[in-house]
């Protein structure tokens, strides 16, 4: 069992289940017949995804994350093999459908705190989506010349004409005639700051199409199960909004493999395992200005240059761009066997298996997994023989519960301190 220390006072800090490693090794090890009932627990959660989908929408906000990563990464191993990517899968078909019964429109389902669109972040973290990543963005995060600290893609004037001021007072060592707290378009009246957007422009356009070029060029490779997801979404949502424009439905797929799969490591490479060491901060904030802009080519949205009129470069290059990124969008949903024959399994494959799996979980992660399904097993599986109920039954009340959460948050943070 991994250590679950560091796990322990962060559930503490949470109001979740918590106590120290001793406890929990007397209630569930030392106990042979509550530990084979926790074997029987998660072996039902693992093979019967439909009842983790329910309770994730069932979980407080400050809960979801770990619970994702209990669930995602733990329960269904976070490496691969085809039985445990088939079952994570139908979990995620299972929240999949649930969540999209409660929407309306389009735009509804791609709003950054839903169920779904987290579910799906926490996924791409398993090791093919990892590796997929490190493939595609790696040899251009480690190219010489993006990381050349002379490289600007800063276009805003008033950002720009600051930095121009700056320039001006530590070349000269005086204060600057030029009048400060201008607006955008006042700042691009100024010639010296119209000549750098303009080239800062061409510099973003030019490292936009480097990430761009490398992810058209590796569509082939993205991880099977990130083109499923958007497959079955694609699929659904011109069911469920038969009146949607293509448009409308590529720009889910858009957001789920762009913004939800690909920009969280273009932004953070290291937590991906893609650098080795942290960005230096010019490197980092041009690579700000490359996911704005290519966030906007993945939902084919043009920038309102209206009200910013140094962005019509910008807008030039996305529209250029826009005929591909359909393309992309198609062939990414098009021909996606289903899992059962892409990882060659079966809903049988439980009953061929001559040995029940082996789950790496830490001893809090089972406490706290107990916990939230003892909270919400009446609305989950209102059935008293329902296995999941029956199970619960047998296991009883989890090691901790609300009432001790407080004391135990006391206790973890006395022992840090």
């Amino acid at each position: 069992k991994r250590k679950a220390g560091a796990a322990a006072a962060a559930a503490a800090a949470s109001g979740g289940p918590t106590g120290d490693a001793a406890l929990l090794a007397t209630h569930i090890i030392n106990n042979q017949k509550k530990y084979t009932a926790y074997q029987n627990l998660f072996y039902l959660l693992q093979t019967e995804p439909k009842y983790l989908a329910a309770l994730v929408f069932r979980m407080k906000e400050r809960e979801m994350d770990d619970f994702l990563d209990t669930v995602l990464l733990t329960l269904y191993g976070d490496g691969f093999s085809p039985r445990e990517e088939y079952l994570v899968l139908q979990l995620l078909k299972h929240a999949i459908d649930a969540e999209l019964r409660g929407v309306e429109k389009v735009a509804d389902f791609v709003k950054a705190e839903s169920v779904v669109p987290r579910m799906v972040a926490t996924y791409a973290k398993r090791k093919a989506g990892l590796t997929y990543l490190a493939q595609v963005f790696g040899p251009i995060l480690a190219d010489d010349e993006l990381r050349d600290s002379s490289l600007e893609l800063e276009v805003r004037p008033s950002q720009l004409y600051q930095k121009i001021i700056t320039e001006e007072e530590m070349k000269t060592n005086e204060k600057s005639a030029l009048k400060r707290g201008l607006t955008d378009l006042e700042c691009m009246e100024n010639k010296d700051v119209k000549a750098r957007v303009d080239k800062n422009v061409r510099a973003l356009c030019a490292a936009c199409d480097r990430f761009f070029d490398a992810i058209v060029a590796a569509r082939a490779r993205l991880p099977y199960g990130i083109r499923w997801i958007c497959s079955s979404l694609h699929e659904l949502a011109q069911s469920n909004f038969p009146h949607a424009t293509k448009d409308e439905i590529h720009k889910i797929t858009g957001y789920f493999v762009y913004y939800r799969f690909m920009q969280l490591a273009v932004l953070s490479p290291r937590q991906y395992d893609i650098v080795e060491r942290d960005l230096p901060p010019h490197m980092h904030k041009n690579l700000v200005s490359v996911a704005r802009v290519m966030q906007q080519l993945f939902n084919l949205h043009l920038l309102d240059t209206t009200k910013q009129p140094w962005m019509a470069g910008v807008n030039e290059w996305i529209k250029a761009r826009v005929p591909r990124m359909r393309k992309y969008f198609e062939a990414l949903v098009t021909d996606v066997a289903p899992p059962e024959t892409a990882l060659r399994l079966d809903s049988y494959m439980e009953l061929t298996q001559r040995s029940k799996p082996v789950i790496v979980i830490s001893l809090l992660e089972m406490a706290k997994t107990h916990y939230h399904f003892h909270r919400h097993a009446k609305r989950i599986a209102k059935d008293k023989q329902d296995p999941l109920r029956v199970v619960l039954n047998e296991l009883g009340t989890p090691p901790f519960h609300e009432e001790a959460a407080a004391a135990a948050a006391e206790r973890n943070a006395a022992e840090a301190a």
